[in-house]
């Protein structure tokens, strides 16, 4: 399992359960994405080309907004 592509796919997965209101679906997608970003930060980047590299940061950059993304909607709910 490639975590960069895999990252990638659960992001656009994540925005077509949004989309579709289906809320069982975000909040599976959602775990998967948190684990996935635990598997990022393991990658070296050393050890990636020039263009992998870029993959990888905007890959953890992506995870991080989506997840964030719903501890914002969750912190605007309880105000």
């Amino acid at each position: 399992m490639n975590p960069i592509n895999y990252a990638t796919g659960l992001v656009v997965e994540l925005g077509y359960a949004q989309q579709d209101g289906d809320k069982p679906r975000e909040a599976a997608v959602r775990e998967q994405l948190a684990w996935v970003s635990g598997e990022l930060e393991k990658v070296d980047p050393g050890r990636l080309s020039e263009g992998l590299r870029a993959m990888l940061t905007e890959a953890k950059t992506a995870t991080a907004d989506a997840l964030a993304t719903k501890a914002k909607r969750a912190t605007k709910t309880a105000e």
